[in-house]
């Protein structure tokens, strides 16, 4: 792989909040590691959702403010928005709006829980597909994790094979799980 493909920066610079939050600035500095980088599991949407929606998240709690409805008035009223990257030509909040309306509802957001518990909300759009997830969680008093309930949404219109969607949705949800709880590989 030539030195500059590992330095090649891999935003996409009209992905979600793109169009949505002015004054939107992306910079992208590369760290030597001496292994070669890439794509996890897909293009480098899978990687830069998570960034996104945990920086959001972040916003929310740091502004004081419940995150179902700082993400819910971020993106606005449903419109359709110019969209160069993959799944264009048009990207609609909308549709990333009424996906999480769906999973915020099915796990029960607004419920009152304990201490130790709690629901991470996240939605993205790439190849012209809407998903949502909803992650009920808990910690108990030593630190250790549980997940409780995922309940996950996507709008990908038609599915010629819906149960490869729902494959493909499964999959991709253990997989983020397992990177999330720090799976591990080891390079000697």
């Amino acid at each position: 792989m030539p030195d500059g493909d590992l330095c090649k920066a891999e935003l996409y610079t009209d992905d979600y909040p793109a169009n949505i939050v002015p004054h939107l600035q992306m910079e992208y500095h590369p760290a030597s590691s001496g292994l070669p980088r890439g794509s996890w599991r897909a293009p480098a949407h899978t990687a830069n959702g998570f960034v996104v929606q945990s920086f959001i998240d972040e916003l929310a709690h740091e502004s004081g403010q419940d995150s179902l409805a700082f993400q819910l008035q971020l993106m606005g009223e449903p419109r359709e928005i110019n969209y160069a990257n993959h799944g264009g030509p048009v990207f609609n909040p909308g549709r990333l709006a009424n996906l999480l309306r769906l999973v915020a509802e099915k796990i029960d957001y607004q419920q009152p829980r304990g201490k130790g518990r709690g629901v991470g909300l996240a939605t993205y759009f790439t190849f012209g597909g809407y998903a949502a997830h909803a992650i009920a969680v808990s910690v108990d008093d030593q630190g250790g994790l549980c997940i409780a309930r995922v309940v996950v949404a996507i709008n990908c219109g038609f599915a010629v094979n819906p149960r490869g969607v729902v494959a493909q949705m499964q999959g991709g949800t253990i997989d983020a799980l397992s990177t999330a709880l720090n799976l591990q590989i080891t390079v000697e």
